[in-house]
């Protein structure tokens, strides 16, 4: 899995439909962010998906649908991880051992200990965002570089990730890229997808 792709923070026409495609186009991965929904709207997303998709689903909010088996993983925001939000995911874990634990990292040092269960993080903004104005790397490459290094949980790129930059993310060790904007931002979402699927395997072939 080297392709990640991030629900838009709102809902766009035909999502359901567009999403399907890309997992028919070989997508495993889709982390649903939609920081405005509450469980009842989170539910009823999930329950109109082909049962196929579940497992390539991430939550970021209402994460207690994972004990149905309604999704693949859970995300822990930054702020999450403390105390409280790690032993929500224990419990998690607990009924649904084979859960993925994805965790958002907007810094390159004090990394949570990887022992605590989770399997990939999610390292922003490596270039400035295309969907969040003003939302800008403020490191380096080549710091950027050593800090993927020297982590033993697998990064994947996220922020300003389009087809154009992503072979410079596997030169700086990470195990892949999360897209939003440079699919959900244009007239053809369908194709923006392909390229840059074509673009990653062809960069971590």
């Amino acid at each position: 899995m080297r392709l990640i792709l991030i629900s838009a923070e709102v809902e766009p026409a035909d999502e359901q439909a567009l999403i399907f495609r890309f997992y028919q186009a070989g997508l495993r991965r889709f982390h649903l962010r939609r920081p405005a929904w509450g469980l009842a709207q989170c539910q009823a997303w999930l329950a109109s998906l082909p049962a196929e998709m579940a497992p390539i689903v991430t939550l970021h909010q209402s994460r207690e649908l994972a004990l149905a088996g309604l999704v693949g993983g859970v995300h822990l925001k930054e702020k999450e991880q403390n105390e409280k939000g790690w032993n929500g995911v224990k419990k998690l874990k607990q009924v649904r051992p084979d859960l993925r634990v994805s965790l958002a990292l907007h810094g390159l040092e004090n990394w949570p200990e990887e022992s605590k269960g989770a399997d990939y993080g999610l390292l922003s903004p490596v270039f400035s965002s295309l969907s969040k104005s003003g939302y800008q790397a403020d490191w380096s490459l080549s710091q950027i570089k050593r800090a993927v290094e020297l982590s033993s949980l697998p990064l994947y790129a996220l922020g300003g990730v389009e087809a154009e930059n992503i072979a410079k993310l596997k030169a700086m060790g990470f195990a892949g890229c999360a897209v939003l904007g440079a699919v959900w931002q244009q007239a053809d979402p369908v194709a923006a997808f392909l390229k840059i699927k074509q673009v990653v395997e062809q960069t971590w072939n």
